[in-house]
């Protein structure tokens, strides 16, 4: 009667170990992914930063060349986003 207790108990803290390797694996996953995302955030903000200071540069200056250039970086730092957004598909 002994020997079947403790194969009972020895499956017990078996299922609970699954259980507990389970948990420790979601908790991994999740974490990776907030990381991916803190990363995905900078990037866009960064991309964003860009965007913001060339369009207000564009409409500040008069001359046709700052404004290309303002326009030519604002084209560039969309085309970035773009890449990152295609990357991640």
């Amino acid at each position: 009667m002994q020997v079947n207790q403790q194969d009972q108990q020895i499956a017990e803290l078996q299922e609970k170990l699954r259980q507990m390797e389970e948990q420790l694996f979601q908790a991994q996953k999740l974490s990776s992914v907030g990381a991916l995302a803190s990363s995905i955030t900078h990037e866009f903000n960064n991309i964003l930063t860009t965007v913001i200071n060339y369009a207000k540069m564009g409409l500040r200056h008069q001359d046709d060349g700052t404004r290309t250039k303002a326009f030519d970086r604002i084209l560039s730092a969309g085309q970035r986003a773009s890449k990152i957004t295609t990357g991640m598909l």
